[in-house]
């Protein structure tokens, strides 16, 4: 079947590298779509294999040799004891492992049992909406009920199972084509599916329980996917059913096998092709362990049904998946980008080591490699430099670089990087720097940056690429030698937001924050202080009140109610100028590179007295800013009404750590900072921390994460 459509321009991205495991579910999926468009002899071919063209969707006929059913919660699974298509007649034993038969092969009680297993985690513990029915058909050879059809015979050699989609969700009624009954939101590209799953697994290594509990995991995901937008991107679609197999099965470790690749090419972006998306999968653990919650995913695919996705599949001209991401980051409050970074430096280390922070993977060491693939490792700098010409990434991938950095006589290297055209790629230099075995890293979005490299043994350096959907960015390297004598303290960059900036404040976003970052010249231990002009001096105070800068500091977050409020007071719709940072000490003041940057910011859509208003309506706690963090955060809440206060940070075990506010408070937004010490002044260990704060009856609990 693969091989018949490997060759057509649309489905050029469907394959697989190895046919022993090989999961068919995408390609069944694009000759659902496009299988109407393919020359007649092509569909004779597909008609000869049981594919059917009477539909708006091309579907595989259901087979109609298995003569038997049981009925396993919302699952009914079909099979047979005769022909090629039995399964073992085996039976000592229920479903439950009481040792009595019940008249249903073991081998079916065991797919029972483990579909009983997934239904728990999908709709109880994620709360997935379960796939649409297939009830309008009208008899049960078409399916005809309302449970989800698995289908267990013999499977084309290779194949550990598949779902096939075969009609739009609710198809005899033509008012709610595309909608899923069993979700509360109004699907449009939601579709039915039935999943064919194998009579045996003797062919395949690995133990048989294994294989079907990590297929079963992986296909049916497909089906739950389906029921909200059965046309998302087909690398989006395998690299989340992936992920749920690790959700399920995490002691499997199957997934292990699609490592080699990703990581031997890691300049190739997330969305690179189907292919590589079995491996993304490690994007999604990364930031489900590290950043988010697993409640990630779910929102992934609710924002999917926002998007074109049909279109944007054509072709593979627009993977509007990049942008459902981004939204679902955007709602838990993070940026796309900086995650991504994050996850490019975890894998740069691929450590398990706690110290690591947010940088770790808890079950590196028994990843099958250490480090991903060096485009070069340099043994030597020179103050001639080492320059490295005509490289390219994709966007969304990461090419990685080593630096020998072992000479005691070198003290400082400076890193450039510079692309060629590209105007709306964001070409990021990031540096991991290894510090006598105790990692530090210097995240930097800079075309040069200098670093200091006297107390280390190698830097790593990755540069990676943002912007359009997909595509690539060619671009030069270049790393030399500083002499010691060098002003290494002069050089910083202003980061984001960048120049042109315009921000619109609205009543659905006054939760979100303003953020201005920059990076930390080297060897400073000043102060940092505001340069802002025209209509943006006037709300400087906010700024400045807002912020408290240091020598580690190089970011300021400032709610965008905040804003609003002082904008409203003033009688202004829309401020706007130029804003830049000067870092000075004692000796000398430090102006940034690239400053000043222009911003404007627009309240006129603000419509006082809906959404969160100047002077809340309802007690709120919001996220803390930064997060994660290091020295310190600022937790921000709002009081309805005066009322007494608790506000107080609890480790993971439950154990005070330090009170933050025991006082009666008025109605308005308030700010409490914690600099990461509890009630005697003692800086607490790296990790995960709880704050929860208790305002009359109200009483809410949020995480943060102190890092060192």
């Amino acid at each position: 079947m693969a091989d018949l459509l490997i060759d057509r321009s649309k489905l050029n991205n469907v394959q697989s590298s190895d046919p022993l495991d090989f999961h068919p579910s995408e390609i069944l999926r694009q000759i659902a779509k496009y299988g109407h468009e393919l020359d007649n002899n092509r569909k004779a071919e597909l008609k000869e294999l049981g594919f059917d063209f009477s539909s708006q969707l091309v579907r595989t006929q259901r087979p109609q040799n298995l003569d038997k059913y049981v009925d396993g919660g919302i699952f009914r699974f079909h099979y047979t004891l005769t022909g090629e298509d039995a399964v073992s007649s085996k039976d000592e034993d229920d479903e439950n492992y009481s040792g009595i038969p019940n008249g249903v092969p073991d081998y079916v009680d065991l797919m029972i049992n483990t579909f009983y297993s997934i239904g728990i985690i999908d709709f109880d513990s994620l709360e997935f909406f379960r796939p649409p029915s297939d009830s309008w058909y009208t008899n049960l050879e078409d399916g005809g009920s309302d449970h989800y059809d698995v289908y267990i015979f013999k499977l084309e050699a290779g194949y550990y199972g598949y779902v096939q989609a075969e009609e739009y969700a609710q198809g005899n009624s033509p008012l709610d084509a595309g909608n899923n009954e069993f979700s509360p939101a109004k699907e449009t590209r939601a579709m039915s599916s039935f999943m064919a799953m194998r009579n045996n697994y003797n062919d395949f290594d690995g133990i048989e329980n294994e294989n079907i509990m990590v297929t079963s995991a992986h296909e049916f995901f497909h089906a739950v996917q389906y029921g909200y937008n059965g046309w998302e991107s087909g690398w989006l679609l395998e690299s989340t059913a992936v992920w749920m197999e690790e959700k399920h099965y995490d002691d499997v470790n199957d997934c292990y096998q699609y490592f080699k690749e990703f990581f031997e090419e890691p300049e190739k972006g997330l969305n690179h092709d189907v292919a590589r998306g079995y491996a993304s999968y490690i994007y999604w653990s990364y930031l489900t362990d590290n950043i988010v919650d697993e409640g990630l995913i779910k929102r992934i695919f609710e924002r999917s049904m926002e998007f074109d996705s049909y279109a944007g599949m054509s072709g593979y001209d627009q993977d509007y998946s990049i942008s459902v991401i981004k939204q679902a980051l955007k709602d838990y409050r993070q940026d796309f980008q900086r995650v991504t970074n994050h996850f490019f430096t975890a894998n740069a280390l691929l450590t398990s080591d706690k110290a690591a922070g947010i940088y770790q993977y808890a079950e590196a060491d028994s990843f099958p490699l250490k480090t991903p693939t060096f485009s070069q490792e340099i043994s030597e700098v020179t103050n001639s430099g080492t320059d490295i010409k005509a490289q390219s990434v994709e966007m969304t991938g990461a090419r990685y670089y080593k630096v020998d950095t072992s000479d005691t006589t070198l003290k400082y290297i400076k890193i450039g990087a510079w692309k060629s055209g590209a105007e709306d790629v964001s070409l990021d230099l990031h540096a991991i720097l290894d510090l006598d075995n105790i990692i530090s890293y210097e995240v930097i979005s800079a075309s040069e940056r200098t670093l200091e490299v006297s107390s280390t043994k190698s830097v790593i350096f990755f540069v990676s690429a943002f912007g359009p959907d997909s595509g690539s960015v060619s671009y030069d390297l270049r790393v030399s030698r500083v002499d010691a004598d060098s002003d290494t303290s002069s050089s910083f960059d202003l980061l984001v937001p960048s120049t042109d900036t315009k921000i619109i404040i609205s009543n659905d976003n006054l939760a979100d924050e303003l953020v201005l970052g920059w990076e930390n010249p080297i060897n400073f231990t000043g102060t940092y202080y505001f340069l802002l002009t025209d209509s943006l001096d006037l709300i400087y105070s906010l700024f400045y009140d807002q912020c408290t800068f240091n020598n580690k500091g190089n970011s300021c977050s400032i709610p965008y109610h905040y804003i609003e409020a002082y904008m409203h007071s003033e009688g202004l719709e829309r401020v706007s100028g130029t804003w830049d940072i000067i870092a000075q000490d004692e000796s000398k003041t430090i102006y940034s590179n690239n400053g000043p940057f222009k911003l404007t910011i627009d309240g006129s859509s603000v419509n006082i007295g809906s959404g969160m208003e100047l002077y809340p309506t309802k007690f709120r706690l919001y996220p803390n800013s930064p997060n994660p963090f290091n020295p310190s955060t600022r937790i921000s809440y709002d009081l309805k009404e005066q009322v007494e206060v608790t506000l107080i940070v609890y480790d993971l075990l439950g154990n005070k750590i330090k009170t933050l506010v025991n006082q009666s408070q008025d109605t308005g937004n308030n700010i409490a900072i914690w600099d990461g010490t509890d009630d005697f002044g003692r800086t607490v260990s790296a990790g995960v921390y709880l704050y929860r704060i208790t305002a009359g009856e109200f009483v809410q609990t949020q995480k943060m994460l102190f890092l060192k």
